[in-house]
């Protein structure tokens, strides 16, 4: 019983990170629509991605995954937070598929 249950948190944590990753996918805009954005808009667009990549990133920190995995989730959230809206996300999405690939997140 105690089995399932951990079973079942596990699969519940995955689902969330999986959830909050594929609306991150859908906000992803090429550089192009970056560059036409009004200020106002592109910070519109970039609080509300940072928003998203919050929650993202609290629940993988939160996950039961390996300390080590949680200093590199760490690592490459510092550096792109900061990037949002700066360039495009299709890049910095793909390694942060990648590494929830690799935790077995997704």
């Amino acid at each position: 019983m105690h089995q399932a249950v951990l079973l079942y948190e596990q699969e519940q944590q995955q689902n969330q990170v999986s959830y909050y990753f594929r609306k991150a996918k859908v906000l992803e805009l090429g550089q192009g629509y970056l560059d036409i954005f009004s200020d106002k808009t592109k910070g519109w667009y970039v609080r509300g991605l940072q928003e998203l990549y919050d929650v993202l990133y609290d629940r993988i920190i939160t996950s039961e995954i390996h300390p080590f995995m949680k200093r590199e989730m760490e690592g490459w959230y510092c550096l792109n937070r900061e990037l949002l809206g700066e360039r495009p996300t299709t890049k910095m999405n793909t390694e942060l598929e990648e590494m929830l690939l690799r935790f077995d997140l997704l």
